[in-house]
């Protein structure tokens, strides 16, 4: 049986709700809850829904980014390429829908082009790494065909 190997078992729950979504008690008593209970950790997913009182945006556009520090400034298509913006960067990367890649290698980077003939009739993404290993990148663009 997996509980009589040796170390250490962690007991837990990742995944519940409080009343600031579709659960019963405050996040405050339902961590209280667990505690009392034994557990070592729970984890609090909410639903971010707006009849929870959490603001709302469509994202369907693809109008935002994700980071785990990083920060990116802009990214815009022009013409036959891709410009980024971005905080300081050691790697910028240009991925997506098709076999390779382009990018960009350096310190302190803030600012690339890369030509989108790879991705042409696919999409792309751009993700940029710190000096600390952290990252950004954007939801897919879609390019569409030509």
């Amino acid at each position: 049986m997996i509980f009589d190997l040796p170390g250490r078992f962690w007991r837990g729950n990742l995944h519940t709700h409080s009343n600031l979504s579709d659960g019963a008690l405050s996040p405050a008593e339902t961590a209280q809850v667990y505690r009392d209970a034994g557990y070592d950790f729970v984890a609090i997913t909410d639903h971010f829904r707006a009849e929870h009182g959490f603001p709302m945006t469509d994202t369907r556009a693809g109008h935002f980014y994700s980071s785990t520090g990083p920060e990116l400034y802009d990214v815009r298509i022009e013409g036959d390429e891709i410009a980024v913006h971005c905080s300081p960067a050691t790697k910028i990367l240009l991925t997506g829908g098709h076999p390779g890649a382009e990018g960009a290698q350096g310190t302190d980077l803030t600012d690339c082009t890369f030509p989108l003939h790879l991705f042409r009739n696919t999409h792309c993404r751009i993700t940029t790494e710190d000096a600390t290993g952290h990252r950004a990148w954007t939801n897919p663009i879609h390019l569409g065909r030509s």
